[in-house]
């Protein structure tokens, strides 16, 4: 899953508050789990946004 570099306030603003929450919808589409682990990686190069199951 990959967002544009627009939404970095919006996730930062996320993991301030040490949480984050996908909606049903997408958990279900992508297979994950509610308490799915997973990491964040910021692409500075690629000004992307990428979730990766851990």
């Amino acid at each position: 899953m990959v967002y544009g570099l627009d939404s970095l306030e919006a996730v930062v603003k996320m993991l301030v508050d040490g949480k984050v929450t996908i909606p049903k919808d997408v958990r279900e589409k992508l297979g994950w789990k509610k308490g799915t682990k997973l990491l964040l990686i910021l692409n500075l190069k690629k000004r992307s946004i990428e979730l990766r199951e851990v």
